[in-house]
């Protein structure tokens, strides 16, 4: 009988193993908690690196100057580039400083650089400001991004898409006991909103760079003749 006992308390301790895991300070925390929060902290190293690559793209990739007076189709002084907007988003050349608008204009762009620099900055580090810093730094890439049509390319389209997906999704949290504190409704909710935001911005990737290897093979490319 105390041999029966024996094999019933080890399974016992076995399976207590399998429910809980130790963490780094010894804390015991549930294994099935800590695996599903995992994709929390993952879209949060993500958010760090993209929006570290933001700054990069939205000081040296995206224009930042006064849009120049030209003549529109109609031969008009107009006094925005709209040989270069998109029909549907003509009216976001009024939010850009202009030639037209003298000295400040420079000014101006030097302006909406740095907010958009300091935004981005937030959104990777600023923790609880991630979601206000995030729509911000977003309604100024898509402001610039539709305001001129040389502006678009397919990774600058990704990273709009990008940015407004992190947004929505909260950003993530590096802080795994802190999720892991939050009460289970709240803390689901926060797993699901990573999960799905994860889930669409790999097929967005995949979509994205699949169509482009497709488009590339062709004799011409093939050959090197472009």
């Amino acid at each position: 009988m105390a041999k029966g006992q024996s094999s019933d308390n080890g399974r016992n301790d076995n399976d207590d193993s399998k429910t809980t895991t130790t963490t780094t300070t010894g804390e015991m925390m549930p294994l099935p908690v800590h695996a599903e929060i995992r994709v929390v902290r993952n879209l949060a190293l993500f958010r760090i690196i993209f929006f570290l690559i933001m700054v990069h793209e939205w000081v040296y990739a995206l224009p930042h100057y006064p849009l120049d007076t030209v003549m529109d189709v109609s031969q008009q002084a107009s006094g925005r580039d709209r040989w270069f907007a998109y029909d549907q988003f003509e009216f976001l050349q009024d939010l850009l400083p202009k030639v037209s608008d003298g000295p400040g204009s420079e000014v101006t762009c030097l302006m909406i650089r740095t907010v958009g620099v300091a935004a981005a900055l937030l959104a990777a580090f600023g923790g609880d400001f991630f979601a206000i810093a995030a729509s911000i730094f977003t309604v100024l890439y898509g402001i610039r991004f539709f305001s001129m049509v040389q502006c678009f390319t397919n990774h600058f389209y990704l990273f709009f898409l990008i940015q407004i997906l992190l947004t929505l999704s909260g950003g993530g949290d590096l802080d795994l006991k802190r999720v892991a504190a939050m009460p289970t409704e709240k803390r689901q909710k926060l797993v699901q909103r990573c999960e799905w935001a994860a889930i669409t911005i790999r097929s967005q990737y995949a979509t994205i760079y699949l169509f482009a290897s497709l488009w590339k093979c062709t004799s011409d490319w093939m050959n090197g003749s472009i």
